[in-house]
C-alpha cells in the first residue's frame, strides 16, 4: 500500500521487493493515515514452483497448489501441496521451503508423505514458534474425503518435530490469523459436495496453536452450504467475514458478507440472500480502516 508504511503482498507464486525480516501481518502494528486514499500496487509475479531457484533437492510434481506463506526468523516460508494432478492422490506430498533472500533461492525445510492426499497447509507464527498444520484426505480422485488434521513444529532449519494429531475428525482448516497475541481459525466440517449435505463453519481461538476452543463457546457459527470463510477484524473490533456458499442453502448460492460485534465474535450476522457472485478461496486483509477481499472468480 502507498503512501504510509509499506504493506507486503505476496501471491502464492510470486515474490515482491526485499523487505524487513519477519514483518507482522497484524494491522494493529501499522500506523496508517486514514485521511489519505490508497491504491494497491502489486509486483509482477516471479514464479518459484517450479523454477531453478528451488535447487536440485526440491522436486515438485506437475500439480502445485494449496499454498501458504509466513515470515519467521528472518526467513520467508512457503508450504504447498504437490501431486500428479489437482485431484486426490496417495502420491500427494506436503513440502515446506524457506528463503533468506526474498525468494531468490530456497532451502528445504521438510517434506511430508502420508500415502494419502494432503491439503490446505497453514503456517502459524505464534510467539517464538512456527507450526504447520494441514488436513489428510483420501485417495479417491472423484471424492472429497477429509480424515483428520495434523500438526508439526519447526525446531531449526530443516528440523521439524514429529507429526501429531491436531483435530481427530474430518475438519478442513481455512482462515488463520494472529490478532492481539491470539490465533483465530475458521474451519468447516460436514458433507461438502454431498447432495443435500450440511456443512458447519467453526470459529476457534488458541494461545499456543495446540489447544483450540470455540469462540464464546459457539461450536457452529454457520450451518448450511458454506465451506471456505475469510475473516478480518475491523479497526473498531468488529469481525468481518466473506463466505463461499458453493453447496447452497436457503440463502441461495454464491457468497455472503457477514459481520459480528466486537463483544460477540461468534454471532455472525449474514444476509438472508447470497450475493450470486461466488468468491472462491477468499482472503481478507485490512489496511488502516479499509478491508480488502482477494479471491478467485468462477465466471459463469
Amino acid at each position: 500500500m502507498t503512501p504510509g508504511k509499506p504493506w507486503f503482498l505476496l501471491a502464492c507464486l510470486a515474490c515482491g521487493p526485499a523487505i524487513a525480516p519477519s514483518p507482522s501481518d497484524d494491522p494493529a502494528d501499522y500506523d496508517v493515515d486514514a485521511s489519505l486514499a490508497y491504491t494497491i500496487k502489486v509486483s509482477e509475479p516471479r514464479f518459484i514452483i517450479p523454477s531453478p531457484a528451488l535447487g536440485s533437492a526440491i522436486r515438485p510434481m506437475p500439480s502445485n497448489n494449496n499454498v501458504d506463506i509466513e515470515f519467521f526468523d528472518g526467513r520467508l516460508f512457503v508450504a504447498w501441496r504437490t501431486a500428479p494432478t489437482h485431484f486426490a492422490d496417495r502420491a500427494a506430498e506436503m513440502w515446506v521451503i524457506s528463503s533468506l533472500d526474498d525468494g531468490a533461492s530456497w532451502e528445504l525445510e521438510t517434506r511430508i508423505v502420508l500415502d494419502a492426499d494432503v491439503r490446505e497447509p497453514r503456517l502459524l507464527k505464534l510467539g517464538e514458534t512456527l507450526q504447520l498444520f494441514f488436513f489428510e484426505a483420501g485417495t479417491n480422485p472423484i471424492a472429497f474425503e477429509p480424515k483428520k488434521v495434523w500438526i508439526t513444529q519447526r525446531k531449526a532449519l530443516g528440523d521439524w518435530g514429529e507429526l501429531e494429531t491436531l483435530f481427530d475428525q474430518p475438519e478442513v482448516p481455512w482462515g488463520l490469523k494472529v490478532r492481539g497475541g491470539l490465533a483465530y481459525l475458521s474451519s468447516y466440517t460436514g458433507g461438502h459436495y454431498d447432495d443435500g449435505g450440511v456443512l458447519d463453519v467453526h470459529f476457534k481461538t488458541s494461545s499456543d496453536g495446540r489447544q483450540w476452543s470455540a469462540v464464546d463457546g459457539v461450536e457452529s457459527v454457520y450451518s448450511g452450504g458454506v465451506s471456505e470463510t475469510a475473516f478480518e477484524f475491523g479497526a473498531d473490533g468488529r469481525l468481518w467475514v466473506v463466505t463461499r456458499n458453493e453447496d447452497g442453502d436457503a440463502s441461495g448460492y454464491g457468497s455472503h458478507v457477514c459481520v459480528a460485534p466486537a463483544n460477540a465474535l461468534a454471532q455472525w450476522d449474514c444476509p438472508q440472500r447470497c450475493d450470486p457472485e461466488r468468491y472462491d478461496s477468499p482472503a481478507l486483509f485490512r489496511h488502516g480502516k479499509a478491508i480488502y477481499l482477494l479471491a478467485r472468480r468462477d465466471v459463469g
